[in-house]
């Protein structure tokens, strides 16, 4: 988690998701639900981006050690925070995946290393080959909708 604090403003700036990659995130977190998404994960996410306490609370550790705004956790149930929190989030996961796979990686695997959290993707050695047919789908939809594609159906696995 240093490394991760040791995010600056200027990098998280340069190195920002595009705002196509959140609205994916969202898609598929929320299904396009906004502020009436239920909270998932047993109770445990709220919002549109589904966020979970421990996410959000290392998102304002970084968030703060860089300068921006941080806001409380029930904050996450606001779309707009939890957007502008996903900005910084997302660009995070980017930056730790790319430093972990030597590429930049596509909007599918930032969102697995969003939903199933760091270590649940390590678990799975980064590689989306390797998550549930219901992920592996998942992530292709975020591929598919961060770069505008049509949607293709469901792969069999």
């Amino acid at each position: 988690m240093s490394l991760v604090l040791a995010l600056s403003a200027a990098l998280l700036a340069s190195e920002a998701i595009p705002e196509a990659v959140v609205q994916a995130v969202e898609q598929v977190e929320s299904s396009g639900r906004g502020a009436r998404t239920p909270k998932g994960d047993g109770g445990k996410a709220i919002g549109c981006l589904q966020w979970h306490a421990s996410a959000w609370k290392d998102c304002s550790a970084i968030r703060l050690k860089a300068g921006l705004a941080v806001y409380p956790y029930s904050d996450a149930a606001a779309p707009i925070r939890a957007r502008d929190y996903a900005r910084t989030w997302l660009t995070v996961l980017k930056v730790r995946l790319a430093t972990q796979i030597g590429r930049q990686p596509f909007p599918g695997e930032i969102w697995l290393a969003w939903n199933l959290g760091w270590t649940g993707y390590e678990r799975y050695g980064f590689s989306w080959a390797h998550v549930s047919r219901v992920k592996f789908d998942k992530a292709r939809q975020v591929n598919s909708l961060a770069w505008g594609l049509p949607k293709r159906p469901a792969v069999s696995r």
